[in-house]
């Protein structure tokens, strides 16, 4: 039940907000003005295409020199995450799934189209990292920091959470096939 809730949070928080500090109606028109003050605007599919690669690389990149930095100082402790993500596979693969599609969309909407703009990179990706907490793998929250700081930048350079939501689905489907040997 704390995962629908947390997604309430995710979702609802930045639409309240910005519904009442806009003074607004209840209607289409501001549900639209408000999603596209979060970062859902229009973009060509080419242009879609090609920043999501961008950035899925950029992740990857990153994603890959952590380990590797990680393993030098013997720090890997992401069996933990692994043994989560199993453990949630096993009881719920669709609740797997939720995670990984309505969760992303969320925290991209939370952290990166909400906070970002508000309180800055730093700030948002501090939160971003302490979400992560719940793995008690500190691989996962330091990865997490440094990956959710990219992300951020990335949303604040383009203000499109269309390419973020992208990136971020493609990566974390990636990582959890390579982390079970799908």
């Amino acid at each position: 039940m704390t995962f629908y809730f947390l997604d309430i949070l995710l979702y609802g928080v930045p639409f309240l907000f910005l519904f009442f500090q806009q003074k607004q109606k209840l209607e289409i028109e501001s549900f639209k003005q408000n999603a596209e003050t979060l970062g859902f605007k229009k973009i060509e599919f080419k242009k879609l295409a090609q920043q999501t690669g961008q950035l899925i690389v950029l992740l990857l990149i990153v994603n890959f020199a952590l380990a590797f930095v990680f393993s030098l100082l013997n720090l890997n402790d992401l069996d933990k995450v692994v043994q989560t993500i199993n453990q949630i596979k096993e009881t719920s693969p669709m609740l797997l799934v939720y995670l990984l599609t309505i969760r992303v969309i969320g925290e991209e909407i939370f952290f990166r189209g909400f906070l970002v703009p508000r309180s800055g990179i730093l700030f948002s990706t501090i939160f971003f990292a302490l979400g992560h907490i719940g793995f008690g793998s500190i691989t996962e929250v330091v990865g997490a920091f440094i990956l959710g700081g990219i992300l951020a930048y990335w949303f604040q350079k383009y203000q499109n959470l269309y390419v973020n939501i992208s990136a971020h689905l493609f990566y974390n489907f990636f990582l959890i096939s390579l982390l079970n040997g799908v």
